[in-house]
């Protein structure tokens, strides 16, 4: 039977036995009538690879809870909108540069060719709330790497903590043992304190404190109403009088006899109520979970001013980096290294995968250094400014070196006098005023001179 599914396996790729394997579980709701009792029951299963059970039940809570999923909306969103590259290492002899540029051909070219990347490093993500998370390296004819196949986290089991992961064909309830597969044909990553445990604890306590929040909002949601009858009303109409009383009080209209009055009776228990402040801090235990611990999450401003979005966004970056670094480790381990070492045999790997940002250069910033440097008397040159900022800058021929008067000789700078005379191009406004200032100084000096007393 092993060797008839490994054959299988490698022919056809898993997902089509999925597909038909799954039938009964779309009939199959965990979260009718769960209790903390089933929660400790499923997590204690899962401690000894009987994963089938609580993995089903996470993929519901993950829909259902609106502060899980908006957690798993943006650290998945966050780390797609990066980008990949293949690198060369640093510190490479002149004698290896030519094959590892070689190498870097081949590595782009295989993951250019896989067409669902970017969407593989999503399920990558997801095993930092289930846990783990398993894709199935598909390849054409050719044995070229087509597509990264994510199969569903309730087929896996393992004998133990530390046991082989194998494959649970009928993904069947508290089993522990399954068919096993071929590890080089998986990219595994593993994650030892997944989010959904907090998640899934959070959510059985908030489902109970709102069950009971809803009891107590139809109890004391409305206060108690009642109705003082006229004295004028006879004894044996009282009961008439009462009917029509209620019918009135249940649908909040209607017409009493002259003289009636209502009174409603507040006991204060409506203003003293737990269940919100108990449902928040269930929320506020995944929010910290699943942001790494980032509290500027959770008390940051709020308002139109605030810098609260760029917290939440800063929070989520740094966890979609380091989330990207690790993907690239694995990908590099379980992919590119094989790859490499069977199309380069006896090479060292001289590149290597990467998932990061874009490296943009701020423009601005660039110029305001060259500023700063040439105010402290240094020159840039030309082709780096343009090689940096990508403007076509040239140098200004036109441009004169700021000249400083010195007010303590005798007489101004003469070169400066005569530009100022011959009517030098300047090439801003400040250039003209700052000119004519000059000139009004030089001819203050002239007539100072010619008035001076010889004596």
């Amino acid at each position: 039977m092993k060797s008839q599914m490994n054959r299988a396996l490698a022919s056809v790729s898993m997902r089509f036995h999925v597909m038909t394997a799954n039938l009964w579980r779309d009939h199959y709701n965990p979260l009718r009538g769960l209790t903390m009792r089933r929660v400790v029951s499923m997590l204690e299963d899962g401690e000894r690879g009987a994963y089938a059970d609580v993995q089903w039940t996470y993929r519901f809570i993950e829909m259902q809870d609106a502060v899980l999923g908006a957690i798993i909306e943006r650290r998945t969103a966050a780390i797609k909108k990066l980008n990949w590259n293949v690198k060369i290492r640093d510190g490479l002899k002149p004698e290896e540069v030519q094959t590892a540029e070689a190498q870097q051909a081949a590595l782009s070219d295989l993951y250019e060719n896989i067409g669902n990347l970017k969407s593989s490093w999503e399920k990558m993500v997801m095993a930092s709330f289930r846990g783990y998370a398993h894709l199935e390296i598909v390849r054409d004819a050719s044995g070229r790497i087509v597509e990264l196949v994510d199969v569903p986290q309730w087929y896996w089991v393992r004998d133990g903590l530390n046991g082989a992961w194998e494959y649970n064909e009928g993904a069947a309830f508290g089993s522990t043992r399954g068919t096993p597969v071929e590890e080089e044909r998986f990219v595994v990553r593993e994650v030892a304190r997944p989010i959904n445990r907090v998640a899934l604890v959070a959510f059985v306590r908030k489902s109970l404190s709102q069950k009971d929040w809803d009891g107590f909002v139809e109890t004391f949601g409305i206060p108690a109403v009642f109705l003082v009858m006229p004295p004028s009303v006879p004894q044996e109409k009282e009961a008439e009088y009462l009917a029509t009383a209620d019918d009135v009080v249940s649908n909040a209209r209607g017409v009493l006899p002259h003289g009636s009055d209502v009174k409603t009776v507040d006991n204060g228990a409506r203003g003293v109520n737990p269940f919100k402040d108990h449902i928040t801090y269930q929320d506020e235990q995944m929010i910290l979970r699943g942001t790494g611990g980032k509290l500027t999450m959770l008390t940051a401003a709020t308002g139109l001013n605030s810098n609260q979005g760029d917290v939440h966004q800063d929070a989520f970056d740094d966890i979609a980096a380091a989330e990207a670094a690790e993907i690239s480790d694995l990908f590099n381990e379980q992919i590119s290294k094989p790859f490499l070492e069977k199309l380069f045999p006896g090479t060292r790997c001289h590149v290597y995968f990467e998932i990061a940002a874009n490296e943009e250069t701020d423009a601005g910033a660039i110029v305001a250094d060259v500023t700063a440097l040439k105010s402290a008397g240094y020159v840039t040159s030309a082709s780096y400014v343009a090689e940096k900022t990508g403007y076509p800058v040239t140098a200004d021929a036109t441009a004169a070196p700021a000249q400083i008067l010195n007010r303590e000789t005798d007489e101004p700078d003469e070169t400066r006098r005569a530009e100022t005379a011959a009517g030098a191009p300047n090439n801003s406004l400040f250039d003209a005023l700052r000119a004519m200032a000059e000139e009004a100084i030089v001819k203050g000096y002239q007539e100072a001179e010619e008035t001076e007393d010889p004596s």
